[in-house]
């Protein structure tokens, strides 16, 4: 087989009917029909319409998952207290699986690793002198540097960067 024909061989796997969509993803075939309202057909066979899957399924997925079609405060008080519940759930999940941790734990454990790195700085002008030999001129220049390194991360601490929340 070529390289041509089994890159079409490929590409025709990837080819499914409405019918083989709703079977596939669990979505009743005229749910799928309307969410592919603007979609062509890549081609026919037997007399059925397929679509190829890459075209295909960020449409079907539009609304996967819960995610609401309306902005939160456009929501009705039923759909935004689901929306609220499901959020509250996703972070519970998302804690117990340790991909979110307390604002504490992460104040602390910042705190642990800056005390250590401040303990590094403050000691390296002596390791430097002792251990590689530098003059006292040299040390002056290290000194010099680490101070504006701690001024640098000071000032990042007390004024952090904007962070995006998405």
């Amino acid at each position: 087989m070529t390289a041509q024909t089994k890159a079409d061989h490929e590409a025709d796997t990837l080819l499914f009917s409405l019918r083989q969509l709703a079977a596939i993803t669990g979505i009743h075939r005229d749910t799928i029909k309307q969410r592919l309202g603007g979609i062509s057909p890549r081609s026919a066979r037997n007399g059925h319409a397929v679509y190829f899957l890459g075209d295909v399924g960020s449409a079907l997925f539009a609304d996967a998952g819960g995610t609401p079609t309306a902005p939160p405060n456009k929501l009705g008080p039923q759909a935004a207290n689901h929306m609220a519940s499901a959020q509250l759930k996703k972070i519970k999940i998302d804690q117990q699986l340790g991909h979110l941790l307390p604002v504490d734990k992460v104040r602390l454990e910042w705190g642990r690793v800056l005390k250590a790195v401040m303990a590094t700085l403050e000691t390296l002008p002596d390791v430097l002198e002792r251990d590689a030999g530098l003059t006292p001129e040299q040390i002056i220049a290290v000194v010099t540097t680490l101070d504006d390194v701690r001024e640098r991360l000071y000032q990042e601490m007390i004024d952090p960067p904007e962070v995006a929340h998405g």
